[in-house]
């Protein structure tokens, strides 16, 4: 008994079908729903690579992004003081949980090293009157001062938000250490 080796119209389909969703369904970055199943830490972290701290400390605060503030904070004892009146423009998309008051929430990266699935957080956290009208996951450009603050008992520098306006999703909404 033979068997027929011709492709079917239903084993075209199943060969068709993930190459027309990859065209026509555009990729979507990481946001604020990725972080419901992550421990998101809103201190600072010394892990910063020497190199990198060193290429953030050569930016002027308003060419820094996400990264470098977190990395140029790293290298203080005292980064809440230190870094008080320091201005700041940054861009990430808006996450907030149960522990930001009604006037606050961060402003989020995710950092990749490899892959998305070692994608870790990198975040800001900002004050702003109208913060609660800020939906989750929308991309806005932040500009600020940093002033000491303090958010779930940490003491860390908190961008006091001088303007907000919303962006587009950047054509690399990863960041890269």
């Amino acid at each position: 008994m033979g068997h027929d080796h011709r492709l079917t119209l239903a084993g075209v389909a199943l060969i068709l079908l993930p190459i027309i969703l990859g065209v026509v369904v555009p990729p979507q970055p990481l946001g604020a729903a990725a972080l419901a199943n992550r421990e998101v830490n809103v201190g600072l972290q010394n892990s910063a690579l020497p190199s990198a701290v060193r290429a953030a400390a050569a930016k002027q605060g308003s060419e820094r992004n996400i990264l470098d503030w977190l990395n140029t904070f790293a290298t203080s004892t005292n980064a809440s003081e230190e870094f008080a009146g320091q201005d700041a423009r940054v861009e990430g998309f808006v996450f907030r949980d149960d522990r930001f008051g009604e006037d606050q929430f961060m402003v989020t990266r995710f950092v990749v090293s490899c892959c998305v699935a070692d994608a870790n957080v990198a975040g800001l956290v900002v004050e702003w009157p109208d913060a609660a009208t800020l939906p989750a996951d929308q991309w806005v450009e932040v500009t600020g001062r940093f002033e000491a603050g303090a958010l779930a008992g940490e003491t860390l520098p908190v961008l006091h938000a001088q303007s907000i306006k919303p962006v587009d999703v950047p054509e690399q909404p990863y960041l890269y250490p």
